[in-house]
């Protein structure tokens, strides 16, 4: 469900405006909250056995997940994770691999913490930074048992069709001169 979102909301800001300056890679302030809302909101349209919460709060504690879904056929939660990667337009430095090792981290404490009713966790991961690159995770960081292995990570893209066109016309005409 997550990919589908992506898909059909995210990439190439079809229904999320998340860049402030395309060209030089700069995502609006609080990307999270902007990324955060428009999957709570995918997700509320279009799951008809659970109910997606937002920023709820984790049993008996101060603590709050970014999205919590309950899933009314199986009677299980499962919690979401967002981290924004990446430099905003007010932001002096780019979250990069520490923001997700904090994300991981707090994933887990959030599944600690989360009542036995859970189910399951994941870590989503939009990801703005100049280079398409993975992240080098900290294996210091030990994963709950309920935790999601296999976190998704979404590549911001910030050049149009045309843009991509020319540039690979561009490598074709040199190939050819070589």
């Amino acid at each position: 469900m997550v990919d589908r979102h992506y898909d059909e909301a995210v990439h190439g800001e079809k229904g999320v405006k998340y860049w402030e300056n395309k060209a030089k890679r700069l995502l609006r302030d609080s990307p999270e909250v902007i990324f955060h809302g428009s999957l709570w909101l995918y997700l509320n349209q279009h799951m008809p056995d659970g109910t997606p919460d937002r920023e709820a709060t984790i049993s008996g504690t101060a603590d709050k997940t970014d999205i919590r879904i309950n899933d009314w056929t199986n009677n299980t939660r499962y919690i979401i994770e967002i981290k924004c990667l990446g430099r905003t337009s007010s932001s002096g430095s780019e979250k990069s691999d520490e923001w997700a090792n904090i994300g991981l981290q707090q994933i887990n404490l959030c599944l600690g913490e989360e009542d036995k009713s859970c189910s399951a966790g994941t870590l989503v991961l939009y990801d703005g930074r100049k280079v398409d690159k993975d992240i080098i995770w900290d294996t210091n960081i030990k994963c709950h048992p309920k935790y999601d292995n296999n976190p998704k990570r979404f590549y911001l893209e910030s050049e149009s069709a045309s843009v991509k066109a020319k540039k690979a016309v561009s490598r074709l005409k040199k190939k050819s001169r070589e």
